[in-house]
């Protein structure tokens, strides 16, 4: 039967043809295939060349068979098997809800957790199992990426042997071997960084590379790190990449450092520190890194505080600033204006609340350097008492000394005052008597400080000469008594009254100042060193009257003589 060019074959027709008859085309193109149909003429079929066959839609190839067998979609050339050739599109985002360019699976009956097959191969065409397959698997929240094989070709499939899960995360269902690599090129790496991560290092070691280089091994020994340095520590901390620990050689220590600088050295004897300065010390503290210890010579550890110098300990004790009385050198927690310092060379200060109280010296307790003596508060007190004396003891505190009136001090022992010091004399207080035989006086030696009883016995006395007539005679002569009236030395104003009785007491006996001055009543004197100068204070009364004893018994011998005649 023959056909012309664009003839219509009617059904009729084709039902007569003879099952051996050939019905043939001229080749044809995309837009005007061979075989097409009533009404669409740029859809159908047409030859590409020599043993290959397209299909057509639209005036434009879709799927060829090459003359190998290829199947091609969007070529009419395949090169493999089934070979597809098209527009991108996803462009840059591969997530999404956009169709992309591959093959594409839809199950029709879906249930959660089913398992669908995208890719699968036996080892053999003769095989109905596989023996290899990429599935998905969809979980009603998500889906998974599955990969099978299998040790046994007669079971097909056998491991779950890697899965993708929703969130990325790979899991294996045994091990994940990979290439030996190396600290420039590790085996487990980073897509951003493919230099860094691990490798095996060497037999039974997990070798760690950063940026290229070896930094870590792990082995059945435990974990080794590089040695580092001061500015990269071998340990060290996520924010702080230049503090930690490292070693410099085999030594047998570790070093540590802070912002990249040599700190100290931990060995076998203990630690040890950089000797640091009064503003970084070797030892200080978090919240105070200008406080703590901190080595200047050999021997010597100096301490600081806010970046001054403290002191320092050495092997000859301990040694601090010289301080002031506002920051004494030796102060207290609670009471730092309150202490001991240095004033001047060789002498210390004490001060309280920031102002200089007492000055200790080779001198003794003095002012300043020129001798003067302070008017130190620190030695004032209040007047006292006999009960409560202002100096007194810890375990007796109504005895001891106080101010008893205006220029005397006066001795008091368990709630009693015993002895009154005024001026030059010494007096008793407190001792009353019926009889004179019962009233003891006491006499104060003024060049050695003893009290002694004016009737003391020949032991405590030395050089005893009997007095001659002659002497006593020349010392009666040089005495001159006086009448005098004492003078008002209390506080405040005299009363009339008191005044007209100290007026009338009329008082006999001689100027202590005249009694020195001449020489030869000058031992009757009671003296007084005032400032390297001798001053009569008094006059010695027993004296006068073992002179006048003395005289007395010269007269009686000579009335005695002048009435033999």
């Amino acid at each position: 039967m023959a056909f012309t060019s664009g003839q219509i074959l009617t059904a009729a027709q084709l039902n007569t043809f003879d099952p051996g008859t050939k019905i043939t085309n001229a080749g044809g193109t995309a837009g005007a295939p061979s075989y097409t149909f009533n009404g669409d003429t740029d859809t159908g079929m047409f030859r590409t060349g020599a043993d290959a066959v397209s299909l057509a839609t639209g005036g434009t190839a879709r799927l060829a068979v090459g003359s190998t067998g290829n199947v091609g979609i969007g070529t009419t050339s395949p090169e493999t098997p089934i070979n597809i050739v098209t527009t991108n599109k996803l462009g840059s985002t591969f997530t999404g809800t956009i169709d992309g360019e591959g093959l594409r699976v839809d199950q029709s009956n879906y249930t959660a957790d089913n398992y669908v097959s995208l890719v699968e191969a036996s080892y053999q065409d003769d095989q109905t199992a596989p023996h290899v397959r990429m599935g998905a698997q969809f979980t009603g929240g998500g889906s998974k990426l599955v990969f099978g094989t299998t040790n046994s070709y007669g079971t097909g499939i056998t491991n779950e042997a890697l899965t993708i899960d929703p969130s990325g995360i790979v899991i294996t269902g045994n091990e994940i071997q990979v290439g030996s690599g190396s600290a420039s090129d590790p085996s487990y790496t980073f897509a951003s960084d493919s230099d860094t991560g691990l490798y095996p290092h060497a037999a039974d070691e997990l070798g760690v590379a950063a940026g290229g280089a070896q930094i870590a091994r792990f082995s059945s020994d435990g974990i080794r790190v590089v040695n580092g340095s001061a500015a990269t520590p071998a340990y060290t901390f996520i924010n702080d990449s230049n503090t930690g620990f490292y070693i410099t050689g085999n030594n047998g220590r570790v070093e540590w450092s802070g912002n990249g600088t040599l700190g100290g050295y931990l060995l076998s004897t203990g630690v040890r520190a950089v000797d640091g300065s009064a503003s970084s010390p070797s030892f200080a503290f978090k919240d105070d890194s200008d406080t703590g210890f901190y080595r200047v010579g050999s021997g010597t550890i100096y301490w600081s505080g806010n970046n001054n110098t403290g002191g320092y300990l050495w092997n000859g004790g301990v040694r601090s600033d010289s301080g002031s009385a506002s920051t004494p050198s030796l102060a207290f927690s609670t009471d730092t204006n309150t202490g001991f310092f240095r004033q001047a060379s060789d002498v210390v200060g004490i001060s309280t609340g920031g102002t200089e109280r007492v000055r200790v010296g080779s001198f003794g307790i003095r002012g300043d350097d020129s001798g003067d003596v302070y008017n130190f508060d620190a030695f004032k007190g209040n007047n006292g008492s006999a009960s409560a004396p202002t100096f007194s003891f810890d375990s007796d505190t109504d005895s001891g000394m106080y101010r008893f009136t205006t220029n005397q001090v006066a001795i008091s022992g368990g709630n009693n005052t015993g002895i009154i010091v005024a001026g030059g004399t010494v007096n008793t207080a407190g001792l009353s008597t019926t009889t004179l035989t019962g009233f003891q006086y006491v006499v104060r030696n003024t060049s050695f400080g003893t009290l002694y009883h004016y009737t003391s016995s020949a032991d405590v006395k030395e050089n005893i000469t009997n007095v001659t007539a002659s002497d006593a005679s020349a010392w009666i002569d040089a005495l001159q008594p006086v009448t005098f009236n004492e003078r008002w030395l209390q506080e405040g104003d005299e009363s009339d009254e008191n005044k007209a009785w100290r007026e009338a007491d009329v008082q006999v006996g001689f100027i202590a100042d005249d009694v020195l001055a001449n020489s030869t009543t000058a031992q009757f004197a009671q003296v007084e060193d005032v400032d390297g100068t001798l001053k009569g204070v008094g006059w010695k009364w027993e004296c006068v009257i073992a002179a006048a004893v003395a005289e007395i018994k010269s007269l009686r011998t000579r009335v005695a003589t002048l009435e033999a005649a």
